[in-house]
């Protein structure tokens, strides 16, 4: 939830605990009354999710219905659960579909690309952690590829709005996060590795709130870099996947060469992002994954 006048009222009260909390229930207050204005936007973010989460469900009916079928219904039930959440999440944020001269604009096709990013979270989950690793790797291409694309749409398309720029960034942290901590349930990654990741992504967030709270909002910015790591990670997921359906052994092989060098990508991004942190301080800029 973001909101400028909310952001007012908390410079004019001071940046204390009760002025943040106070600025939560304002923002969230305010973004109620988006939704009650903006119905037509609300109405297309639900419509949207249900419908593509539908299409996703129906498209992995045919792995579980003939041998396991309660284990579907499962799946069911988690991904009806998760769009109910995100649906809701993304509502409190209808007030980020604007152009950056705060018009309101509708739900566009780059906006759709990035929530399918968020909708495809807890299938490819489920997929992995129930040995589903090619339908897994399918639906997680489709992420990799919304990741790439949407931008281009966006820039292509006049669709760049505030919500795109906020929660692309976001889409890829979850998205990687849930399919690294189901490949360390699986003993298919190290542990350390797993920690550097969550290190790469718990100084971005400590960094980021720091700062909001230091400074106030920030602007968000992915980079060219940031996307690099990102599909080189993404590429990495795959490979461990593939080897494991080949009946490979990832640890002796792919250990020796793949996992050390994610160790060092994620090394290499906290770094610098520290750096990054420390010369955008001045500017109150925040650049996501460079």
């Amino acid at each position: 939830m973001f909101s400028k006048k909310a952001l007012q009222k908390l410079d004019s009260r001071g940046r204390n605990f009760a002025g943040y909390m106070t600025y939560v229930a304002d923002s969230f207050r305010e973004s109620i009354d988006n939704i009650k204005h903006r119905k037509s936007g609300a109405a297309a973010i639900i419509i949207f999710s249900t419908g593509a989460q539908a299409l996703v469900l129906v498209s992995l009916l045919p792995l579980f219905i003939i041998s396991e079928p309660a284990t579907w219904v499962s799946l069911l039930l988690v991904t009806l659960f998760w769009t109910a959440v995100i649906a809701g999440w993304l509502l409190l944020h209808l007030s980020l579909i604007r152009d950056y001269k705060g018009a309101p604009l509708g739900l566009k096709l780059a906006n759709k690309l990035t929530i399918l990013r968020f909708l495809l979270i807890p299938s490819i989950l489920f997929l992995i952690l129930h040995d589903r690793f090619i339908a897994a790797m399918v639906l997680y291409t489709i992420c990799i590829c919304t990741d790439v694309v949407d931008g281009f749409v966006a820039r292509m398309r006049h669709e760049i709005t505030v919500f795109g720029v906020v929660m692309d960034p976001l889409a890829d942290i979850f998205s990687t996060a849930g399919v690294f901590a189901v490949l360390l349930y699986q003993e298919l990654v190290p542990v350390w590795v797993f920690l550097l990741l969550m290190g790469r992504y718990g100084s971005l967030f400590l960094g980021t709130a720091i700062m909001f709270f230091k400074y106030g909002p920030l602007e968000f910015k992915a980079t060219p870099a940031g996307k690099i790591v990102g599909v080189l990670q993404a590429l990495a997921v795959i490979m461990i996947v593939v080897y494991t359906v080949l009946g490979g052994d990832v640890r002796p092989v792919l250990g020796r060469y793949l996992f050390p060098l994610l160790g060092l990508l994620f090394g290499a991004v906290i770094v610098s992002q520290l750096m990054l942190g420390i010369r955008m301080i001045k500017s109150r800029t925040v650049q996501i994954g460079s």
